[in-house]
């Protein structure tokens, strides 16, 4: 299946979203409608698109180590506008740019 691109209305413009470092705790929406959502945490990137009706499409892409030293995985995670609603910036000489939590840290 496809995924289905979602436009939100962010309170960060585009372009200072794209490309920067965002530390995250969100929760991702299981497969199937009988299992539970899962919580992941990590670190990545976010990537935005703007697009001409003035809104946002939102990833974070994670980049990490494959099964050798010659591949990388990437994982993208898509922000619905429940999850852009929650978009912090962070201090200046803070590790991320940004941080996205939706539940807190355990």
């Amino acid at each position: 299946m496809a995924a289905q691109h979602i436009w939100l209305k962010p309170k960060w413009p585009t372009k200072e979203l794209d490309g920067k470092t965002v530390e995250f705790r969100i929760w991702l929406k299981p497969d199937k409608p009988n299992q539970r959502s899962r919580a992941v945490e990590g670190n990545g990137k976010f990537r935005a698109l703007g697009n001409p009706k003035g809104l946002t499409r939102i990833e974070i892409t994670v980049n990490q180590q494959g099964r050798d030293q010659y591949e990388r995985v990437e994982t993208i995670f898509f922000c619905p506008q429940q999850s852009a609603d929650l978009i912090e910036k962070q201090p200046p000489g803070s590790k991320f740019d940004f941080s996205l939590f939706e539940f807190p840290k355990s």
